[in-house]
């Protein structure tokens, strides 16, 4: 029998360290300032997605006598991989289209009615409520706009993002809140706009609140000069993701 090499570790050297140990410090101070942001508008974030799955996964494992987690983990197709980088990373879209499909396993597996998928959904600031004729309602939005590139500018997208969209793209979730913020859209117009794209605003989402907080505030007041940039500085200073789809550069300049 072939005896396998022994995989080989390698030791992070001193650099790499010093770049984990200040990339952990610059967290634990984005996360003290996100808390306190949120304290101060009296923002208290629901069971956030991750927990929501282990709580339904617990009561199928009790109600079904299976004998581990995992046992009914496989079950919905779902590592505990994905829920320790859902808790880390709690409004990343990368995995996207696997929580859909999670979502869907789990209302098959669990039994859990229409409303109550969507309210899983609405955790992880998805909607199950997509509609497939998203691009044309917002093309119509967009082009009922007399200047156009004007609302490019203020959204932070590019005429080709525009015509990516057009043959059939969905935007981020924050390139289309920045869509809808230099569109001048009233709150509840950006959430049906979302929700026609399989987003929602999560209650459970500090960004999410965060962001939906500033979008009272601009619409409270009707001041939408510059809505985007004024949301992207209280993004940047809580270390958060920022609206738009394209990186702005320089920002101290």
């Amino acid at each position: 029998m072939a005896v396998c090499s022994p995989i080989k570790v390698m030791k992070p050297n001193v650099t790499t360290k010093w770049i984990r140990n200040k990339e952990g410090h610059k967290e634990m101070e984005n996360n003290a300032a996100i808390a306190q942001w949120m304290k101060q508008h009296n923002l208290i974030p629901k069971e956030s997605f991750a927990a929501a799955l282990r709580r339904l996964a617990r009561h199928y494992q009790r109600e079904n006598h299976i004998r581990s987690m995992e046992d009914v983990y496989q079950k919905i197709g779902l590592r505990k991989e994905y829920l320790y980088y859902w808790e880390k990373h709690p409004y990343s879209t990368q995995t996207k289209n696997f929580k859909y499909k999670v979502i869907r396993a789990v209302a098959r597996e669990f039994r859990i009615d229409t409303d109550g998928e969507e309210r899983l959904a609405n955790k992880a600031g998805l909607s199950m409520q997509a509609d497939a004729h998203f691009q044309e309602y917002l093309i119509s939005l967009i082009e009922n706009k007399t200047q156009i590139k004007k609302i490019y500018e203020h959204a932070q997208i590019s005429e080709r993002m525009f015509q990516y969209i057009k043959h059939g793209r969905i935007p981020t979730k924050q390139s289309l809140i920045a869509i809808a913020a230099a569109l001048e859209l009233g709150l509840e117009e950006i959430k049906q706009l979302l929700s026609k794209a399989g987003y929602a605003l999560s209650d459970s989402i500090a960004w999410d609140m965060i962001v939906e907080t500033l979008l009272k505030q601009i619409e409270a007041t009707g001041d939408y000069r510059n809505a985007v940039a004024r949301i992207n500085d209280v993004l940047f200073d809580l270390g958060l993701p920022l609206l738009m789809t394209r990186e702005k550069k320089n920002r101290d300049n």
